[in-house]
C-alpha cells in the first residue's frame, strides 16, 4: 500500500511539474530573431514594418517577406517561410494563416500550432515541418512523433519521425507515409544529414541510369537474388537497381525481404534520404555494395 501511494505521488508530482512547465512557456516571450522586411500586424489591426530583436505582442501576426523570418521562444525556434503568417497567441500556441514553417525545437520546448485543417503538436526535442494550405502536410524530420489532430473533430494521428500525414480542410488526417523531402534551403539547414543522404542517392541513382554498365550489373544480380521482383511501370531501372543495392546494405542475408521494404516505402513517397534513414543505410553502405558489385 505504501509503494502504491509512493507511487501515485511520484506520478502526481510529475504531472505537476509538466504542468508548471508549459505554463512557464506559455508565459515565455517570443522574439522576431529574423526578417529585416516582415511586417508585424498588431492585435488591433494596424500594421508596421517589424524590427528585428523585438518581442512580438501576444496577438500580433507576423508576416514573413522575401527573406522568410523565424521567431524565438526560449530555445525553440520557429521559421516562416517565403509569404507565410503565423499570429502568436502565446509562447506555447501559434497559429498558422499562409505558407509553411519549420519548427525545430530541437534545444527547446515544443508548440502547439493552430491550422485551418488541424491542429499540430510539435513534441520537445523534434523538427517538424508544417505546409500549409487546402492539403495540410505536417513531417517529422526529427525527434519524437508530432500529434494532427483535425479541427473539430477527435481523429488525430502521431506522425513518427521520417514520416508524414496530410489533412484536407474539414478532413481527416491520412494515414502516415514515408516523408516526402523538398530539397529546400531550410531542410539543407536544419537537416542536414537528411538532405546530404537525399542528394547523394539521387547521384547514385543518376548513375545507375547513365552510366556505363553499372545498372545492368545490378539489375542481373536482382534478377537472382529476388526472381518474382518485377519492373515498375515507368519507372527508371534505378528504382531497382539502388533499392537492391540499399536492401544488400541493411541485411546481405535476407535481401528480398530487405528489398521489399524498400520499394514499399518508395512506392509510399519516400524520398531516396528518408527511405536510408528507415531501414538503416547510409550513401557510403550503399555504395560500397555497389563497388564490390563492379
Amino acid at each position: 500500500m505504501a509503494a502504491l501511494a509512493g507511487l501515485l505521488a511520484v506520478v502526481l508530482l510529475s504531472a505537476v511539474g509538466v504542468a508548471a512547465l508549459r505554463s512557464g512557456t506559455a508565459n515565455a516571450d517570443t522574439v522576431l530573431a529574423a526578417g529585416s522586411d516582415a511586417v508585424l500586424v498588431l492585435p488591433d489591426g494596424a500594421s508596421r514594418p517589424a524590427v528585428v530583436g523585438e518581442r512580438v505582442p501576444r496577438g500580433a501576426i507576423v508576416r514573413a517577406g522575401l527573406t522568410g523570418a523565424r521567431l524565438d521562444t526560449r530555445d525553440r525556434r520557429v521559421y516562416l517561410g517565403r509569404d507565410s503568417t503565423v499570429t502568436v497567441v502565446d509562447g506555447a500556441r501559434q497559429r498558422l494563416g499562409a505558407g509553411f514553417v519549420f519548427i525545430d525545437a530541437t534545444d527547446g520546448p515544443g508548440v502547439e500550432l493552430d491550422t485551418t485543417a488541424a491542429v499540430v503538436t510539435a513534441a520537445d526535442a523534434s523538427l517538424v515541418r508544417v505546409d500549409g494550405g487546402p492539403l495540410l502536410r505536417v513531417g517529422v524530420l526529427r525527434g519524437s512523433p508530432a500529434s494532427v489532430r483535425a479541427v473539430d473533430r477527435r481523429a488525430a494521428i502521431d506522425v513518427p519521425r521520417y514520416y508524414q500525414t496530410q489533412v484536407a480542410t474539414g478532413g481527416l488526417p491520412s494515414e502516415a507515409s514515408p516523408l516526402l523531402l523538398t530539397g529546400d534551403r531550410y531542410e539543407q539547414e536544419l537537416a542536414r544529414e537528411l538532405y546530404d543522404a537525399d542528394r547523394d542517392l539521387n547521384a547514385l541513382a543518376r548513375r545507375l541510369d547513365t552510366t556505363g554498365s553499372a545498372g545492368p550489373v545490378v539489375l542481373s544480380v536482382l534478377s537472382r537474388a529476388v526472381p518474382t521482383e518485377t519492373a515498375v511501370a515507368g519507372a527508371p531501372a534505378s528504382e531497382r537497381a539502388l533499392g537492391l543495392l540499399m536492401a544488400t546494405a541493411v541485411d546481405a542475408s535476407q535481401v528480398s525481404q530487405a528489398y521489399a521494404r524498400v520499394r514499399s516505402l518508395r512506392s509510399s513517397g519516400g524520398s531516396w534520404g528518408v527511405v536510408a534513414a528507415i531501414v538503416g543505410a547510409t550513401p557510403n553502405e550503399v555504395s560500397a555494395v555497389l563497388g564490390a558489385l563492379l
